[in-house]
C-alpha cells in the first residue's frame, strides 16, 4: 500500500512503513517535495505524485526513483499546485488537474478551454469523448470532440455566492452522478441526461 503524506511518500508491506523523502541535495531521482495530495497507479509499476506545490512526479515503485517530473516553471503544467489525477489507460494518457486549469499529459497536448480550478474528472460511460469536471465554478462538462466545456450551476448559484457550486469530487453510479461538495451540503445528485440536479 502506497500513502501519500505531508511528510513524503509511504510504502506499507503490512508490517511496516518505508518513507521516500525529497534528498536535502536535490539528488536526480529525488522527489520534487515532501508535501503530497495526490497519487495514481498506472498499469505498470509506477506512480504518479501530485504536489502541493511542486508538480507531479512519476515515481518508478521498483527502483525508488522519480523518472519523469512536470512543473509549471518548464511550462509542461498550468500550475504547479496539483489537485487530482486521472490515469486513463485506453488512451496512454493523464489527466493532470491543477488549482488554475486541467490538462491532458500526451504529446503536444494543451490546457482544457478553461482558467478554473478543477479537483475530480469522471469520463462518461455513456457518451464517448465527454468528461465531467469538479470545479470551483460548478460541474463541467468537457467535450474533447469539438473542444467545448460547459457548466452547470446548482440552484442557479455560481463560483464564489454559492458554495454548491464548489465541487470537490464526483462518483458515477446508476447513470447518476453524486457529487461532494465544499460546504454544508455534503453530497448532492446530478442527471447527466436531462441536465438537472436532482
Amino acid at each position: 500500500i502506497w500513502v501519500g503524506t505531508n511528510a513524503g511518500l509511504s510504502r506499507f508491506d503490512g508490517t511496516s512503513f518505508e518513507t521516500f523523502q525529497k534528498s536535502t541535495n536535490s539528488a536526480k531521482g529525488s522527489l520534487a517535495s515532501d508535501n503530497i495530495v495526490k497519487l495514481e497507479a498506472t498499469q505498470s509499476h509506477h506512480i504518479w505524485v501530485g504536489h502541493y506545490e511542486a508538480g507531479l512526479d512519476l515515481f518508478n515503485t521498483q527502483t525508488a526513483k522519480v523518472e519523469h517530473h512536470l512543473s509549471e516553471t518548464k511550462g509542461e503544467l498550468p500550475n504547479n499546485r496539483i489537485t487530482d489525477i486521472f490515469d486513463e489507460y485506453n488512451k496512454k494518457r493523464v489527466w493532470i488537474s491543477t488549482i488554475r486549469n486541467i490538462k491532458p499529459h500526451i504529446l503536444n497536448s494543451k490546457p482544457l478551454p478553461t482558467t478554473n480550478s478543477v479537483y475530480d474528472v469522471l469520463k462518461d460511460p455513456n457518451t464517448a469523448g465527454q468528461y465531467w469536471l469538479a470545479t470551483n465554478d460548478g460541474l463541467g462538462l468537457y467535450n474533447e470532440r469539438d473542444n467545448t466545456l460547459r457548466y452547470f450551476y446548482f440552484d442557479g448559484g455560481k463560483s464564489g455566492t454559492n458554495t454548491d457550486d464548489r465541487l470537490r469530487s464526483l462518483i458515477w453510479k446508476n447513470n447518476q452522478i453524486y457529487i461532494g461538495i465544499r460546504g454544508s451540503s455534503g453530497l448532492i445528485k446530478f442527471d447527466p441526461v436531462s441536465y438537472k440536479y436532482l
